[in-house]
């Protein structure tokens, strides 16, 4: 919650209509965890700066996992591997990706393109750190 409340201060200007939508987590990091992460920050992102947040918007359609793979890898494997479960809910708005870590760029990158397919206006995306290593 802490991360979403850092990067909602440090975030600049964003319009009042901006639907915030976290990069979705593999359901076995999840399990391991017991939380999801990117909904966590999402959530407090969204609530710092009174935006309104779609948690399960973004659906993974593999469950495969990135961890420990190369960029080309990741970039293959983040191909069409998102859908979209309520396409008019973001026609015509601006969408702001929420995700903990990035590292290639792939998982933001795959999202953003089946959002602006789907109709998104503009995708911008925020992370709390990125990875070095590619």
């Amino acid at each position: 919650r802490r991360f979403g409340e850092l990067l909602a201060a440090t975030v600049p200007y964003l319009a009042d209509d901006t639907l915030v939508i976290p990069a979705p987590t593999a359901s076995r990091r999840i399990r391991q965890r017991s939380f999801d992460q990117a909904v966590t920050i999402a959530r407090s992102f969204a609530s710092h700066r009174k935006l309104k947040v779609l948690p399960r918007l973004l659906q993974r359609r593999n469950q495969d996992d990135q961890i420990g793979k190369r960029r080309a890898d990741r970039i293959h494997q983040m191909k069409d591997s998102f859908v979209v479960s309520n396409p008019s809910a973001i026609y015509g708005k601006s969408i702001l990706l929420v995700d903990d870590v990035v590292t290639t760029g792939a998982t933001l990158e795959s999202a953003a393109a089946v959002l602006r397919k789907h109709g998104a206006k503009h995708v911008d995306a925020i992370t709390v750190a990125r990875s070095l290593r590619q």
